[in-house]
């Protein structure tokens, strides 16, 4: 079995941005497009506090534990910030699919997987999905692991693409669908649920792809992206406490079991970079260390390659960029 690991740059080719270009990418998008006015109040408050946010992590990271200057917000002034832009990141995103653009070396790369193997990436958009799709590769019945108990109609998945920072089209259900007072058990439901109601997938339904969404209201604040923060919190901060902490704990245990049961591992435009604590240590301290690395991030491959020989990875093979994996013969 092969285990990829994908980053940024594996999107960057379907149009989406690196993280060092994500806060000024959306921020003109917001004022040339002028979508939802919240969007561009929440991108001038942060503007206006922060100055030009250069290092959009340090900014996140800041915004999100009310340091430096974002002491001077409330707790709810924070909350309201941040919920717009995690709904802003997911329309931006949107915005890009919507271009049609030529996810070219997803449909190439689609060609090359095995059923049966694994797919860990960092990215929120849905492209590889519809790459894979397109090719009868993935299904959302139980493409995105096990942490999904969908009961949708339809083939298992050949390939299982576990999204570990959360993705555009999972949708929290506002009390999981209670309408009793006092008994809903929290206030996004027990997990994500797929959604294609904006048809993120073209090719599937245009309703919530998984049976046992029991209705009710959806959280509007797109709460299943995880913000590019220097200190990553993998579960959801609401008036009732923190929700999904033991989802996201499902979904990175099932990443470290592809890990440690892979013959290969495929590093695909992802530069483990620093500000990605947990993921560098699932990666770099994982047991197997018997795995072949293939390693296709580009200007990235010498350090990822010292990285893996430093922690006892033996077959580290630099292979150079994500288009030179796609055009490798079988």
């Amino acid at each position: 079995m092969t285990t990829y690991v994908l980053g940024a740059g594996a999107s960057y080719h379907a149009g989406y941005p690196f993280c060092s270009t994500l806060w000024a990418q959306m921020m003109f998008w917001v004022i040339d497009s002028q979508p939802d006015p919240t969007y561009r109040q929440a991108v001038d408050t942060i503007v206006a506090l922060n100055g030009p946010v250069t290092d959009v992590e340090e900014m996140f990271t800041n915004l999100d534990n009310g340091r430096g200057v974002f002491q001077a917000l409330v707790e709810g002034q924070r909350t309201g910030l941040k919920r717009a832009i995690r709904r802003c990141l997911k329309d931006y995103f949107r915005s890009i699919a919507d271009q049609h653009l030529n996810a070219s070396l997803y449909a190439a790369f689609a060609e090359k997987l095995s059923a049966g193997d694994r797919i860990i990436t960092f990215n929120y958009d849905v492209s590889l999905e519809c790459a894979l799709i397109d090719a009868r590769r993935f299904g959302v019945k139980n493409g995105y692991g096990r942490s999904f108990v969908a009961t949708w109609d339809e083939p298992d998945s050949e390939i299982t693409v576990l999204k570990l920072h959360g993705s555009i089209n999972w949708i929290g259900s506002i009390f999981g669908g209670s309408t009793g007072s006092g008994s809903f058990e929290n206030s996004l439901g027990p997990r994500p649920f797929v959604d294609n109601s904006e048809s993120f997938l073209p090719t599937y339904p245009s309703h919530v792809l998984d049976t046992s969404f029991r209705g009710g209201g959806v959280a509007n604040e797109a709460p299943t992206l995880i913000l590019p923060t220097y200190e990553k919190k993998f579960s959801v901060s609401t008036s009732v406490g923190d929700e999904w902490g033991d989802f996201y704990k499902s979904l990175w245990a099932q990443a470290a079991e592809s890990l440690e049961s892979s013959d290969r591992i495929v590093m695909i435009g992802y530069s483990m970079p620093q500000a990605d604590t947990r993921a560098r240590s699932l990666l770099l301290w994982a047991n197997n260390k018997r795995a072949e690395i293939l390693l296709c991030c580009s200007g990235s491959n010498e350090t990822l390659k010292r990285d893996f020989e430093t922690h006892g990875f033996g077959r580290v093979i630099s292979v150079g960029a994500f288009a030179d994996f796609c055009s490798i013969a079988g």
